[in-house]
């Protein structure tokens, strides 16, 4: 009874992170209602995704060009905070409360899990901590019981770095369970000034 094109439209929505089936739906039915220049500037917004935004090698932001972050000489490039994910990183930039650089690990590590992309990402953080430039090393992720099992997996991948850094957590002001994203300013800043 549904056309092809909205079932194949609603899947994919619907694969989005937090879209359920029936919001997905609500955004078909919504973007068939819309001028078709409407619908086509969200069709080339999407395309333009996959060829004008890149990640950085170093952190794993997107960007076009080359990282803002990164290429900044303004920033404290001896201190690394590393976050799950890039909204994390981009919350706590919007506090203003911190002026280092950032490491994206896109995602956890699960107890059982032998390979991931948070794994080849926390190889690749140990090669920077190895360089030996970095004094601190934030461990920004999400008080989950994900996040804390990947901060902890993290220190034991670096326990053998000979110029280890000072490893730090965020502070207790973030409730367990609490996903950085959506954490008031406030309570960001006191958790971020509070680590230990």
């Amino acid at each position: 009874m549904t056309p092809n094109a909205i079932e194949q439209l609603v899947e994919h929505f619907s694969s989005l992170p937090g879209i359920g089936p029936r919001q997905a739906t609500r955004f078909v039915y919504f973007l068939l209602k819309q001028e078709p220049k409407k619908v086509t500037a969200f069709r080339d917004a999407i395309g333009e995704l996959q060829t004008s935004i890149s990640l950085c090698k170093e952190c794993f932001l997107p960007h076009e060009g080359t990282c803002a972050i990164c290429t900044n000489a303004g920033r404290n490039h001896t201190t690394v905070c590393v976050v799950e994910k890039e909204s994390d990183a981009l919350r706590l930039e919007k506090t203003g409360i911190y002026s280092g650089r950032y490491f994206v690990l896109g995602g956890t590590v699960g107890a059982l899990e032998q390979h991931s992309d948070a794994k080849e990402r926390i190889a690749i953080l140990k090669k920077l901590i190895e360089g030996g430039n970095v004094n601190e090393l934030i461990l920004g992720l999400n008080p989950t019981r994900e996040g804390m099992f990947t901060s902890s997996y993290v220190e034991k991948v670096l326990q053998d770095v000979e110029k280890k850094p000072r490893i730090t957590r965020l502070g207790r002001g973030l409730t367990t369970g609490a996903e950085l994203e959506y954490v008031d300013e406030d309570t960001l800043r006191s958790a971020f000034e509070g680590r230990k």
